[in-house]
């Protein structure tokens, strides 16, 4: 699996050069859920993953969205995003198909997303975790980082609440649907392995100085 990070320095892939955390219902009808506290919204609102809800892969995407935002996580998810098989349009990957999906999240204690070098922590570690977890060959991953306003940070100015989130982006691809989507389980299932490690990584409280935050 192929691993491409970019620095936290204008990264723009259609989400927007600012994102805010809670964010308001978008142009497109979109809104932010906040799966800590309704975990049983994951399946009927994620618009974009609901017709392809009878592959595996995306039942292994929901239930890593049911941790990363659960009380075992120290992390957390803000936005997804995804496009399911259609004709591949990247010839070095030689399949009929390909489909690409998108995940942010966060550190879920906020003041931490506030650092530059928290952030490029949180990003080297999931570069170093995701690299070596096992995944097919035809699928691959792009980590950035997204400028965002983090507006619950009520102690802080407007500017204070100025920080960053990680952007996840994948790729899968194969002959057909079927083969497409198993590439795509195989990934999400990395993802799951290597957020698990990465978050228990993160101190539960900043002052840790075991890892620099």
């Amino acid at each position: 699996m192929q691993i491409h990070v970019k620095q936290p320095i204008d990264y723009d892939d259609g989400v927007g050069n600012v994102r805010a955390h809670p964010w308001e219902r978008n142009e497109h009808g979109h809104q932010y859920y906040d799966f800590k506290r309704h975990p049983e919204l994951i399946a009927q609102v994620l618009e974009d993953f609901r017709p392809w809800a009878a592959h595996d892969g995306i039942q292994v995407f929901y239930e890593l969205l049911r941790w990363l935002n659960g009380p075992d996580s120290l992390l957390e998810s803000n936005d997804c995003a995804f496009r399911g098989p259609t004709k591949n349009s990247q010839p070095q990957y030689r399949k009929e198909m390909g489909c690409k999906g998108r995940l942010m999240l966060f550190f879920r204690q906020l003041d931490l997303n506030l650092s530059q070098k928290s952030v490029l922590w949180l990003v080297n570690e999931l570069y170093a975790a995701l690299k070596s977890a096992p995944a097919s060959p035809f699928c691959s991953a792009e980590i950035s980082v997204v400028e965002t306003h983090f507006t619950d940070l009520l102690e802080r100015t407007e500017n204070e609440r100025r920080g960053w989130e990680i952007v996840i982006t994948s790729w899968a691809w194969g002959e057909s649907e079927h083969e497409t989507m198993e590439t795509l389980k195989t990934f999400f299932e990395a993802l799951s392995t290597t957020l698990k490690l990465v978050s228990g990584k993160v101190p539960a409280k900043r002052g840790d100085k075991s890892i620099g935050l």
